[in-house]
């Protein structure tokens, strides 16, 4: 079976394409929370996973729950999901269509997960400092994890920037044990 982000790509960037040419990118994304929420509901989970539940009947309830957050286009996607049995795929093809999105808006959505709190300034320093780095503009969330000890691990897109104690304590004990 092909992995899930393969089965997704078609999709992500069929709605991505459409969502452009509306110019309704940031609706489409809130769209897409809130499928995902509702695919996400172990309930719903359960119906999806059930091989007796007809395809169409399970569209109407998604689109039901969703009731005004989805637009006649978001119905739309639902009802050919579910046609295909792909519900499964929608937190993948959420997450390729914000990094579609993202791409297209010459944004950089920026993971910091840092050993102690970062003040506003610190923020806007490691902010800037991406952003020359990188050419694009950066949004940052900023997580705290004490098992660090010091320093932070950046995620900027496919690249992970580990300037954390505990990463170079990990790499140093590596360099030993190959030494």
């Amino acid at each position: 079976m092909q992995g899930l982000s393969t089965l997704a790509r078609p999709y992500a960037k069929a709605l991505f394409a459409h969502a452009s040419e509306r110019h309704t990118l940031a609706q489409f994304s809130q769209q897409l929370v809130v499928l995902n929420e509702i695919v996400s509901d172990a309930e719903i989970e359960r119906l999806i996973g059930h091989p007796r539940m007809p395809q169409q009947e399970l569209a109407d309830l998604i689109i039901g729950v969703a009731g005004l957050a989805l637009s006649e286009s978001g119905n739309n996607l639902v009802r050919v999901l579910a046609e295909n049995q792909r519900l499964p795929l929608v937190p993948e093809i959420a997450a390729q269509y914000e990094q579609l999105r993202a791409q297209a808006e010459n944004r950089l959505n920026v993971e910091v997960t840092s050993a102690m709190p970062m003040d506003d300034d610190q923020q806007q320093r490691l902010r800037d400092s991406l952003a020359e780095r990188f050419g694009r503009n950066i949004e940052l969330s900023v997580s705290i994890d004490p098992e660090l000890m010091a320093g932070a691990i950046i995620r900027a897109g496919d690249q992970v920037i580990d300037g954390s104690a505990r990463g170079r304590l990990e790499r140093l004990a590596q360099q030993i044990s190959r030494a």
